[in-house]
């Protein structure tokens, strides 16, 4: 497609953006879903490497409320939903080129 659209004339920026971008939009918005989620549940990392409170992330945050003996389950069921909504709200608005980046391959006819 994209050799038939520069023999018809497009140039490589145009041929980008009326062919190439529009066909790997669910592809991009897959990964880019996939990024997001990866990189704001990142745990680990923080965990070795922050030891300054001023620098931990959110997740590290609410992992560091539970205590020894006790833990304040309403204060981490806060911290928890303060957590998930940015990720809801990114997947709710990507859901369907989600589901069409996934399920590109998977068709047959």
């Amino acid at each position: 497609m994209l050799e038939a659209s520069i023999i018809d004339g497009c140039g490589p920026i145009t041929a980008f953006f009326r062919i190439a971008l529009p066909i790997t939009t669910p592809a991009l918005a897959t990964v880019g879903t996939f990024v997001f989620l990866g990189v704001w549940n990142e745990f680990l990392f923080a965990l070795l490497m922050l030891s300054r409170p001023a620098l931990r992330t959110l997740n590290l945050s609410v992992y560091m409320l539970r205590g020894q003996y006790s833990s304040d389950h309403g204060l981490m069921a806060a911290g928890v939903i303060i957590l998930v909504t940015p990720a809801i709200i990114i997947y709710t608005l990507f859901q369907e080129q989600v589901v069409k980046g996934l399920t590109a391959g998977a068709l047959k006819g």
